[in-house]
């Protein structure tokens, strides 16, 4: 299979954050970026997050057909990168080598990364809660850190993309279990809330803390995104010091590791 990049440890050349863009990321938690991939790139990591869609739904015993149906129509897909090789290869494609560095420093690992897509609502299972990532995966680092949030196909409110809270980055917000939707909850009522309405190949780049969550996918089409996220090297769990996520390294002195 072709792979979407060749692992090149050169820089682009230009920088990718602009001024207003890190104002946006201090101040209101994220930021949106231009179209950086290409077509053919988002090709692959499209056909690969729906490879490997179907292959977690074999991995599902016959005789549990509930866990199937939340599968099939709200997957959760981490670590892609240990089941494909050409999405290991994206993960450090030049423009998170870029960001990494413009972000964070010289210094860069990965810490998580995820296939996003969301199928076609029933019963408004699709809706996902607002909640923030650094609330229940509390680490020693959450400030250093981002989120990519990637649109491989069209993104909207219509089909499901996320929204985030503008401003609440660095506000603890107070989260509660929902049991239907099993996932952690938290209100952002009081905040400005905005969609990352996307075209292929941009992203929104948001605070570990920033909250975020998205409405059902109301369309007959999957809405097809890729998440990954980036952090200081050696991050850990504050409730026990064990080491966070995926810790596979990025960058190191600024260069491809």
């Amino acid at each position: 299979m072709t792979q979407p990049t060749d692992e090149s440890s050169h820089p682009l050349d230009r920088r990718l954050v602009t001024e207003q863009q890190r104002r946006e990321l201090d101040e209101r938690g994220f930021f949106a970026t231009e179209k950086l991939f290409s077509d053919e790139e988002l090709a692959l990591v499209r056909q690969e997050s729906f490879r490997l869609h179907r292959a977690s739904i074999a991995d599902i015993p016959a005789d549990n057909p509930i866990h199937r149906k939340k599968q099939g129509i709200r997957p959760f897909l981490p670590t892609p990168q240990e089941r494909s090789e050409t999405i290991a290869s994206f993960q450090r494609h030049p423009v998170f080598q870029s960001l990494a560095r413009e972000i964070i420093g010289p210094d860069v690992d990965q810490t998580w990364s995820q296939c996003c897509l969301k199928y076609p609502d029933v019963g408004r299972f699709t809706r996902f809660p607002y909640h923030q990532d650094g609330r229940f995966a509390e680490i020693d680092r959450q400030d250093s850190g981002f989120s990519c949030f990637l649109a491989l196909e069209s993104l909207s409110p219509e089909n499901g993309t996320l929204h985030f809270a503008a401003g609440a980055h660095r506000t603890a917000l107070p989260h509660q279990w929902d049991e239907r939707l099993e996932w952690w909850s938290c209100s952002v009522d009081d905040f400005e809330v905005v969609p990352g309405t996307l075209q292929p190949g941009e992203m929104i780049v948001y605070r570990l803390m920033t909250p975020h969550g998205s409405p059902p996918n109301l369309t007959d089409q999957v809405r097809q995104a890729f998440l990954i996220t980036f952090n200081v090297p050696g991050v850990r769990l504050l409730e026990n010091g064990e080491l966070f996520g995926d810790q596979r390294p990025l960058l190191r002195d600024g260069g491809l590791a």
